[in-house]
């Protein structure tokens, strides 16, 4: 939510942002910017809300070490497929537990990087 809550500020301080997104909700209460002649929106999706069917071009997935599952991961890699030139990014801050589903993340992502296996 904070990802979201801080594209919410940039929208309120930029008039030129203002006047091409539109959010959606009440002031505080927002749950969706859009930007309609793209047909585009961002809107927060939290990993207890059991959603399932989002189809993201673009998804970023923040504070990985604190997930307890890869449920969110799993559900935006699935609405995925079938998309061309799709993007997901994962952030977050170094966490310590060797058996979370962010270090999985990271030792795959040092295979990928050092040619040992291939991404797909």
């Amino acid at each position: 939510m904070i990802l979201f809550c801080d594209a919410v500020a940039m929208v309120d301080q930029s008039p030129k942002l203002a006047e091409r997104i539109q959010k959606s909700g009440g002031a505080g209460k927002e749950w969706n910017l859009a930007f309609l002649q793209a047909r585009a929106f961002f809107q927060p999706i939290g990993a207890d809300d059991g959603q399932s069917g989002p189809h993201p071009y673009y998804a970023l997935i923040d504070e990985i070490y604190e997930h307890k599952s890869n449920h969110v991961i799993e559900m935006m890699l699935a609405g995925t497929k079938g998309r061309q030139q799709t993007l997901i990014f994962m952030i977050t801050n170094s966490g310590h537990n060797k058996t979370s589903v962010c270090y999985d993340y990271h030792e795959y992502g040092c295979k990928v990087a050092e040619g040992s296996i291939e991404d797909g």
